[in-house]
């Protein structure tokens, strides 16, 4: 089944702090997405398999379940393995960056982000 070109893709993002997550859901409902959030990465495992958002904005350091074992775990599924992640966060040293990719995110982006770039 293709997807409908008419819809407004969904973006879940996986954000522990309340204000982080408030400025980029503003940033992204600002720019036309619909936007749901979760607040840790096994509330964000979740939403992925009951939402199958477009596209996930993960942090990640949280509690629970970190954004590396988050991403992991969704793209090990057959069912969710192509959804795209970004994980968005501090740590910018080149090993996280690469520990990053590795479980499989699409992009990374540190903050703090240029609205523009993300």
């Amino acid at each position: 089944m293709l997807p409908d070109m008419n819809a407004i893709p969904e973006v879940l993002i996986v954000e522990d702090s309340q204000l982080q997550a408030r400025l980029l859901r503003t940033l992204l409902l600002e720019s036309g997405y619909q936007v749901s959030v979760a607040h840790n990465g096994l509330e964000g495992l979740d939403a992925v398999r009951k939402e199958r958002p477009s596209l996930v904005v993960s942090d990640i350091v949280m509690p629970e379940m970190d954004g590396f074992e988050m991403c992991h775990e969704i793209k090990a599924d057959e069912e969710l393995k192509h959804t795209p992640i970004v994980l968005l966060t501090t740590q910018s040293k080149p090993q996280d960056v690469l520990r990053g990719l590795h479980a499989g995110a699409d992009s990374y982006v540190t903050k703090p982000y240029d609205k523009a770039l993300l």
